[in-house]
C-alpha cells in the first residue's frame, strides 16, 4: 500500500506540473 500511494502521488504531481505548464504557456497567447 505504501509503494502505491507513492508512486500515485508521484504521478498526480507531475500531471500537476505538466498541466501547469501547459496552461502557464496557452494564458499569454489568449491574452494576446
Amino acid at each position: 500500500m505504501g509503494e502505491w500511494s507513492k508512486s500515485r502521488i508521484i504521478f498526480l504531481a507531475i500531471g500537476v506540473i505538466l498541466v501547469g505548464v501547459g496552461v502557464w504557456m496557452i494564458l499569454p497567447s489568449l491574452f494576446n
